[in-house]
């Protein structure tokens, strides 16, 4: 299973790519950065995503699960 962490602060977009059965034996695919320069958040997060999401030639399909955190995660 593939999940995707996205951590949503006030200054920077953060995104970590993991794979693996269960959380004690997962392993880190990828992990990106974005910081935005204004205060679309939402779109910083899908940029960040889609980047990590590029870097890895991974399709949407492919992750599993995201789970958000963070100040904005409700966006």
């Amino acid at each position: 299973m593939r999940v995707a962490g996205i951590d949503m602060g006030a200054r920077s977009i953060k995104v970590l790519l993991l794979e693996g059965e269960s959380a004690a034996a997962c392993r880190v695919l990828l992990r990106h950065a974005v910081f935005p320069a204004g205060l679309d958040l939402d779109a910083a997060a899908r940029h960040a995503y889609d980047a990590a999401l590029q870097t890895l030639a991974l399709a949407p399909a492919e992750v599993q699960r995201i789970v958000a955190t963070g100040a904005a995660r409700a966006l």
